[in-house]
């Protein structure tokens, strides 16, 4: 019985580094994102799992994710507020602010087309240093 847990438990282990590592079978450019923060609020919270699909545009309302350079590229995911010439005005459902960067439309990774509220959770927990060995470990036993 304990051999049968262990197996599932390294299959599980594994299919989660797959979906972490992996390029997503979605299609082409198709990424998850873990939500990590509040600034979305009450659209996103943390560990909801956004489904973010490329545009070649956006609108207003639109939730987009992109890379912020003044963040030393960390992905962000706002909502379009509009536009300042070419570029896109973004900020986060639960700031004062708009977002200091404007990125070009082609900069942006792409738009949420889903959410899953609280799927992200488990993969936010594998991505922390005392769980990604364990984790790695497991997918290889399994394999």
């Amino acid at each position: 019985m304990l051999r049968g847990a262990a197996l599932l438990a390294g299959a599980a282990a594994a299919a989660l580094v797959a979906l972490v590592l992996l390029p997503p079978p979605l299609g082409a450019g198709v990424r998850t994102i873990a939500v990590q923060g509040s600034s979305m609020a009450p659209a996103l919270k943390a560990g909801d799992l956004a489904v973010i699909v490329p545009r070649k545009s956006y609108l207003p309302g639109q939730v987009v994710a992109y890379r912020s350079p003044d963040l030393d590229g960390a992905v962000l995911i706002h909502r379009v507020v509009g536009y300042d010439g070419d570029r896109l005005v973004l900020k986060g459902d639960a700031n004062p602010f708009t977002d200091s960067y404007r990125p070009f439309p082609g900069e942006a990774l792409g738009a949420m087309a889903a959410r899953a509220p609280g799927a992200g959770r488990a993969l936010l927990a594998i991505m922390e240093p005392q769980w990604a060995g364990a984790a790695a470990g497991g997918a290889a036993a399994v394999m």
